[in-house]
């Protein structure tokens, strides 16, 4: 999420005023927050409205349902919808386009951005969206608000603009003949990281694997196009978007494959696999995160069985060779080009 705490409280109070002031007319209001995560605000928020969440990455999905604040995918027609642009700007106009598609005549759309992250953009895109967006900037930055009207409506250019925004942002085939998204991870194109590992993985791997951070499902294609001895697959990421988009890019193979949505930091993982291939992350939003990282190596290893083998890729100067011998005192570094490592644990 592209906002600081303090914005991200200062936007729900301007949800809770306006919600408060059409409750006061009688009517029963439904807002949509995209891309939440948990604030209390948003718990008393709840008692004023409707309040529908829409939110596909595991860690702030598992937070707010701990405060009994349950996710959504189905939305209905809504009068109120939030939208924290994501650091993404195709998928940022995908998100605003499919809030401003669900908002009934009337209904009216928020955004908060920091400046520092395109808020200007936003705002210049739900002025052409709507004709009548109106920004206010305080604290770098920015909160839009605009209204879904009969005008907007029909207008064509209008029309236009969310129709190509929709199609820009949806789930599309990109290089060699993958299924993605915009907001994924290397989402057009196979980064420079995982083709270097997928050079260095053996065709020999055999029995149960595990695809850590799976992604958009690169490795996992070349495991079960190139490995005839693998009998079963789990795919597991933080993101529903690209797990939905690793399902459709394995689809065509035969092989048992289980697709889980956890957060591998914190969550229980399968357990006695036989190879675990991964490009574990090191960012969290927009900070950089080693830890995260570090974290995902350390639960890998501890969920391989004896023997089992862990292939990892990495940019040069991340520290995770003293975390791979803890559990893995036979580990090399395969292979180190292009500012990135590739290497190789066998749990004793």
């Amino acid at each position: 999420m592209v906002v600081a705490a303090r914005l991200y409280h200062a936007a729900l109070e301007q949800v809770a005023h306006l919600t408060q002031s059409m409750a006061q007319h009688g009517l029963s209001v439904r807002v949509l927050i995209q891309s939440p995560c948990y604030h209390p605000d948003l718990v008393a928020l709840t008692q004023v409205a409707v309040c529908q969440f829409e939110q596909g990455m595991r860690g702030a999905a598992l937070e707010l349902e701990f405060h009994g604040l349950q996710g959504v995918h189905d939305v209905e027609p809504v009068q109120m919808a939030l939208v924290f642009p994501s650091k993404q700007k195709q998928q940022s106009k995908y998100w605003i386009a499919k809030a401003w598609q669900r908002l009934e005549v009337g209904g009216v759309l928020l955004l908060c951005c920091e400046n520092q992250y395109g808020a200007k953009s936003y705002d210049d895109f739900l002025a052409l969206l709507s004709g009548n967006a109106r920004s206010s900037s305080k604290s770098k930055t920015r909160l839009v608000v605009a209204m879904r009207t009969e005008e907007n409506l029909a207008d064509e250019a209008s029309n236009a603009l969310l129709q190509r925004s929709l199609d820009e942002g949806e789930m599309q085939q990109v290089t060699d003949g993958f299924c993605s998204q915009p907001g994924l991870f290397s989402w057009d194109r196979i980064d420079v990281g995982s083709a270097m590992l997928m050079a260095c993985l053996p065709s020999s791997l055999a029995g149960v694997g595990l695809d850590l951070c799976c992604g958009y499902g690169v490795l996992s294609r070349w495991v079960a196009s190139h490995c005839a001895a693998v009998e079963k697959l789990y795919l597991l990421d933080v993101d529903q978007r690209a797990l939905a988009c690793a399902e459709k890019n394995m689809a065509k193979f035969e092989l048992p494959i289980a697709y889980l949505w956890l957060d591998a930091a914190v969550e229980a993982l399968p357990t006695g696999v036989d190879f675990v291939v991964c490009n574990p992350p090191f960012h969290s939003g927009q900070s950089r995160d080693v830890q995260l990282g570090q974290t995902i190596v350390a639960r890998a290893c501890q969920h391989l069985k004896k023997g089992g083998l862990l292939y990892l890729v990495a940019n040069r100067q991340l520290p995770y060779e003293q975390i791979v011998k803890r559990y893995c005192p036979s580990f090399e570094v395969v292979k180190q080009a292009s500012g990135f490592k590739v290497i190789k644990g066998v749990v004793e």
